[in-house]
């Protein structure tokens, strides 16, 4: 549900800046890219429970697939972010400056899912906070210059 309310952000701002949704297409794959990418660091965040959540019997994608299970899901969930990325490109022709930014996101969304392994949780941390901080700030500084230049 995090990803699908942090993904209205994108249609909210293309209407504040073109003033309508004449052509939703590009703010719709901005939209799916948000609620993936949240999605799944949201799962890889949610790791941390699954004990707590099989005791208490809450519904929560580790306990119903399990940590290997989920550790897909959320690859999964993050390849969409990435192809998300890519239509939007190609789409509306962002150059090289916002390619650069695709490529560094799924870069560092590969490390994220190399450093968070089933049996061995311990940076969840830094994969969560750090890394995806560094997706947001990654991708508005390469959509900026693209925008610019």
């Amino acid at each position: 549900m995090l990803g699908l309310a942090l993904s209205l952000a994108p249609g909210g701002a293309w209407v504040a800046v073109t003033g309508d949704l004449a052509a939703p297409a590009t703010p719709l794959w901005l939209m799916l890219a948000v609620a993936t990418w949240v999605a799944g660091f949201d799962i890889l965040y949610s790791l941390q429970d699954e004990t707590f959540d099989r005791e208490q019997r809450l519904h929560s994608i580790p306990v119903r697939f399990g940590t290997v299970g989920a550790l897909v899901f959320s690859a999964l969930l993050h390849v969409g972010t990435v192809a998300a990325l890519v239509v939007v490109h190609l789409r509306e022709g962002l150059g090289v400056a916002h390619a650069v930014g695709v490529a560094l996101i799924a870069a560092i969304l590969v490390y994220e899912h190399a450093i968070v392994r089933p049996g061995d949780l311990s940076r969840i941390d830094k994969a969560f906070f750090d890394l995806n901080g560094y997706i947001s700030m990654a991708y508005l500084a390469c959509a900026l210059i693209a925008t610019l230049v």
